[in-house]
């Protein structure tokens, strides 16, 4: 995907075409508010955090290496609350903000201190953003070495796979997840090799430029506030999203490319549909099929009290 990255636009092109990489698009698949306290990932600061100090005071260092922190959180003299907060700490180390260095970001652990106001940042934009600069450095990186060596992402490269999956249709989602909000908790278990993801980008005839919330992810403040920010921030240059919840003709216009937009996400949202259905019929059909015993027949040795038996359609008899 990097090769594919415009940092100018901020977009992946796919064929002819670039699609954009929005907060919108965090919003959705993670479910994480792009409004509120901006937050600096940068930022230095004194190092007296909660964490830090539980940091120094068990490993000698605030900047410890992830997998120390997993061991950290083992040890039973933590208590709940400052354990809670070393949970936290390991999402964004390994998940939410990873480096390249696989260490601890010490500059987002004071954010930590206050656990009861850890709702009111920007989470999806710190998370954007942070990606973002990975994104750039990495694709720049690239064509400095011209595709030579191993390349490493900076982000949360597991919502780049994700973005893939939803734009470019790609990839199954688990079945057994109905209106699953965030979207990454429907996409388990997703790999992309190289081939299919160079595929998948080669070709923009049914790729959506933006996705289209569902009348369940519109109940969410997060996802109505980035609605908003994607039609503050690209305006006329990006297709109109409209609700689909069902209440009436929406009073915006619906362009034919947004009409195609919306009938190719309709036609995704029905083949999940059918496919949470086929699971459905699948488990109940196994329940059916579970061991029955017939009812017993006579058998040619009187003195022996084993009758005829079938399990599951098979029809061999035990003798003597």
């Amino acid at each position: 995907m990097a090769t594919s990255w415009n940092a100018d636009a901020r977009a992946f092109q796919v064929g002819d075409r670039l699609i954009p990489f929005t907060l919108y698009d965090i919003a959705l698949i993670l479910g994480l508010p792009v409004r509120g306290e901006p937050i600096d990932c940068n930022q230095s600061h004194s190092g007296g955090s909660v964490v830090e100090k539980l940091l120094n005071r068990h490993l000698k260092t605030t900047s410890p290496e992830r997998t120390q922190l997993v061991t950290l959180l083992t040890k039973p003299s933590i208590q709940v609350p400052n354990r809670v907060r070393l949970y936290i700490a390991l999402v964004f180390s390994y998940f939410l903000f990873p480096t390249t260095s696989k260490k601890v970001n010490p500059s987002l652990l004071p954010l930590l201190d206050d656990r009861a106001n850890l709702g009111t940042y920007a989470w999806g934009k710190a998370v954007y953003d942070f990606l973002v600069s990975g994104l750039s450095r990495a694709a720049s990186s690239m064509q400095a070495k011209k595709g030579r060596g191993n390349l490493h992402i900076q982000g949360c490269t597991a919502l780049l796979q994700i973005w893939a999956c939803e734009h470019l249709g790609i990839g199954q989602k688990n079945a057994e997840i109905n209106q699953p909000f965030p979207r990454f908790l429907a996409w388990t278990h997703q790999r992309m090799y190289t081939k299919k993801a160079r595929e998948a980008f080669s070709n923009s005839a049914n790729v959506l430029s933006v996705l289209v919330a569902m009348p369940w992810e519109q109940e969410f403040n997060v996802v109505e506030e980035a609605m908003e920010t994607l039609q503050e921030t690209h305006g006329s240059s990006h297709p109109t999203i409209s609700r689909d919840d069902g209440a009436g003709p929406s009073n915006r216009t619906q362009t034919p490319s947004n009409q195609l937009q919306l009938e190719l996400q309709a036609e995704r949202a029905e083949r999940e549909a059918l496919a949470r259905e086929v699971g459905r019929l699948k488990d109940e059909l196994d329940h059916v099929k579970a061991p029955t015993l017939t009812k017993p027949a006579a058998h040619s040795n009187p003195h022996c009290g084993l009758a005829k038996f079938t399990v599951q359609g098979c029809q061999e008899r035990q003798s003597c």
